[in-house]
């Protein structure tokens, strides 16, 4: 009785070199060598048997050399150092994604490679990839429409207008407030509010609208103010008016900031989280991503709900889009 060739990689090869040469018999043993940037899974070393290869996890159970592949550049993305999308990547490796002019970053801005693959904020294998506002704004949708998931539940809203925000741009937060709300039209069963905040912050719209046309309305009269940037004021207050207010269930709370917070927000976060609220966070422009990301719930598949855009005019297209896409959908006219 006699065992099979071995066959080397781009990832190992087997040692001795006869191991992949001739067939070998029962009693020699072949080791199994990890090439440079890849890490063993398993034990090295299977032995020739009666019945065919043998190692540590059994029969014809043979290791394995593990690291990343090699990342896709596109015509809307590259990855950066360029040696991420021309050769495999040793562990330890990161790559970053670059968006092309148009597009917008969807997923981790950094992926890390481990012996079990790319890891990044996403979780293991969740690829990166940059999209257009338009991707950007079903996906937001959609990932909405998901956690709803015809459940009764409240929308509240947290709206960024500190002094690096202009009354123009103030608008456009308004706007998309609007979109969303239109989108998914408020009833009994789905009340929304909203809170402005600076270094301070106000409940303008209590959680208990059920009118999206007044709601949508009461948007448009809201006044821009400017100020410092406190997240965690608005979490607090946001704390304390589902508390007050909330008539359904889980509270969906969307926090959008072009800025960095100089207060800590986590602990407010968490405590928003740990009551069973989901949190979505939502940065334009010049936002901290390491900042808002981790604020934000995970949905089923361990991804956060977090959304960044590098501008305001991107973050405008994507209200834009939920307007002409869904609203007319849903027959919704409060014009």
């Amino acid at each position: 009785m006699s065992c099979g060739l071995l066959k080397d990689s781009d990832r190992q090869y087997w040692d001795p070199p006869s191991c992949t040469e001739t067939f070998k018999d029962v009693g020699d043993e072949c080791n199994l060598v990890c090439r440079d940037g890849y890490t063993l899974n398993g034990t090295a070393t299977v032995t020739c048997t009666d019945d065919g290869w043998s190692g540590a996890g059994g029969l014809n159970v043979f290791p394995e050399c593990k690291g990343c592949a090699h990342l896709q550049d596109s015509e809307r993305e590259y990855w950066d150092p360029p040696s991420c999308s021309r050769s495999y990547s040793e562990v330890g490796d990161q790559c970053s994604l670059i968006c092309n002019d148009g597009y917008e970053l969807s997923g981790s801005a950094i992926v890390t490679c481990t012996p079990d693959g790319w890891n990044g904020t996403g979780g293991f294998d969740k690829i990166p990839h940059c999209k257009t506002p338009e991707e950007i704004g079903e996906d937001f949708f959609q990932k909405i429409n998901l956690t709803l998931n015809g459940v009764a539940t409240s929308m509240l809203f947290l709206l960024d207008e500190s002094g690096s925000v202009s009354r123009d741009q103030f608008d456009m937060e308004k706007f998309f407030v609007q979109s969303v709300a239109q989108s998914f039209p408020l009833s009994v069963n789905r009340t929304a509010g909203l809170i402005t905040f600076s270094n301070v912050a106000a409940v303008d719209i209590p959680l208990l609208q059920t009118d999206t046309c007044v709601f949508v309305d009461s948007v448009s009269q809201l006044i821009y103010e400017g100020g410092g940037t406190s997240i965690l004021v608005a979490l607090n207050l946001a704390i304390d008016e589902i508390q007050r207010n909330a008539a359904n269930g889980a509270t969906l709370v969307f926090l959008i900031t072009d800025g960095i917070s100089t207060t800590d927000p986590t602990p407010a976060a968490n405590t928003l989280k740990d009551n069973g609220e989901i949190v979505f966070t939502i940065g334009v422009a010049s936002y901290d991503r390491s900042q808002l990301e981790p604020l934000a719930s995970h949905d089923s598949e361990g991804v956060p709900n977090f959304f960044g855009v590098s501008s305001f005019e991107a973050f405008m297209k994507i209200a834009e889009y939920l307007n002409t896409t869904y609203i007319n959908e849903n027959q919704i006219d409060c014009n």
